[in-house]
């Protein structure tokens, strides 16, 4: 494989499935979060034993994977830092978006924000650029 560059950020815009009359977008700029990271994520209990919530894993991967965005609050940019990220995103996360694959609405878990930002975010190809 020649690789002729590799990305360490991406970016990726998703349309909101919202009933306003403008179309609203959420931009973001990812890092890449590969499934071996997986396991970092798992709480520890004083047993030895991992117990743990698909989704808490999911929004500790995405709180660290996302590295900017397009948010604002009373016009003003919304600055990604780790106290706004933990305040913001697990709500954010959970919108839904209009798919672009065609499928139809509310058929899949990949209508959810985060769904789709972390698959985003999990795909080698948004960050090597061939």
């Amino acid at each position: 494989m020649d690789i002729k560059s590799i990305q360490p950020l991406a970016d990726v815009a998703y349309e909101l499935d919202s009933n306003r009359p403008e179309p609203m977008t959420v931009k973001f700029t990812v890092a890449f979060v590969a499934e071996d990271e997986i396991p970092d994520y798992l709480p520890a209990k004083p047993d030895g034993r991992r117990k743990f919530k698909a989704s808490s894993l999911l929004r500790e991967m995405l709180i660290d994977a996302v590295r900017g965005w397009d948010l604002t609050m009373d016009g003003k940019p919304l600055e990604c830092n780790e106290e706004n990220k933990r305040k913001y995103l697990p709500i954010i996360l959970g919108l839904k978006i209009k798919r672009k694959d065609g499928a139809p609405k509310g058929e899949t878990l990949d209508d959810v924000l985060g769904r789709a930002l972390l698959n985003f975010a999990g795909d080698p190809e948004n960050f090597l650029k061939n």
